[in-house]
């Protein structure tokens, strides 16, 4: 594990998305970050609005690929052992810093779960980058299918998940998804739930009594994986990451149709004005 005054760069676009695990595993872990973020800005064009992201792939991207030719958005750079990691990928990435930061399980077998929740909590977030980066003029209704599929359906994700929860006894004192500890895809499996919960608040997809996110996952049946989300959105080790202006970055980019602006909603170009710093550095 890198000494505490070895400060971790977690570099992304200027959004939670991929991200938003990777910087809440470092600060979680009480190590100091470095956090870049690249902006995005809009360009009107004969064919209408685009997006341009000439602040990584010209002014940054370039220069990286001669240290590391696969660089991409995310990566992470660590010094470990007098050693400078540095590697993209946003799995990859959640593996390198599950190393460093002892965040892997205890053992071989528990070092595999987290690996295989990794890949399952990707394939939930694929499906809402599916849904989020689609037009449609049936939003809402789109909105509840993908809330059926990953929520309610036998197969679903989060239905798995909250059976995978519920196999290992999980409670409200010890929600992890491995072993008795944060690992790697708890940090995966919040920024899903804190998505997917703004999508049922967003579209109003059941009715809820309460607009709190925990209460939502609690009114879709999912008492464990609300545990879950209130343990790590309530956790003071995570106090920094709430409290920053990380914490208030879109879910998604701007060309996203939902969750690019605040909250739920699209991105707007006459009054969302991107005021983050590129550079955010928390102690």
């Amino acid at each position: 594990m890198p000494k505490k005054n070895k400060e971790i760069t977690v570099a992304y676009w200027s959004t939670k998305g991929l991200g938003a695990p990777l910087r809440q595993m470092v600060l979680y872990s009480g190590v100091p970050l470095k956090c870049i973020l690249y902006k995005t800005r809009a360009v009107q064009t004969e064919d209408g609005l685009s997006v341009d992201g000439s602040h990584w792939h010209v002014e940054a991207k370039p220069a990286l690929q001669k240290i590391n030719p696969l660089i991409n958005l995310p990566y992470a750079e660590v010094h470990d052992e007098n050693q400078k990691i540095l590697v993209a990928q946003s799995i990859a990435c959640m593996t390198l810093l599950a190393r460093v930061l002892d965040m892997q399980g205890s053992d071989k077998h528990e070092n595999s779960h987290c690996e295989q929740l990794l890949c399952e909590i990707m394939d939930v977030r694929n499906k809402m980058v599916q849904f989020a980066y689609s037009q449609h003029t049936n939003h809402r209704e789109v909105a509840a299918n993908l809330f059926e599929s990953t929520m309610v359906a036998d197969r679903g994700h989060f239905k798995k998940i909250e059976i995978w929860l519920e196999s290992k006894n999980a409670s409200s004192e010890n929600p992890f998804l491995v072993g008795n500890n944060a690992t790697a895809p708890d940090f995966a499996l919040f920024e899903m739930l804190d998505q997917y919960a703004e999508l049922i608040r967003f579209f109003e997809i059941i009715p809820c009594k309460s607009r709190q996110k925990v209460d939502i996952l609690e009114e879709c049946g999912k008492s464990n994986l609300a545990n879950h989300y209130k343990y790590f959105r309530n956790s003071p080790k995570l106090e920094r990451y709430f409290q920053s202006q990380l914490n208030d970055l879109p879910f998604n980019n701007k060309s996203a149709s939902f969750g690019s602006g605040n909250g739920g909603d699209r991105w707007n170009t006459k009054l969302d004005e991107d005021t983050t710093p590129e550079v955010i550095h928390l102690d």
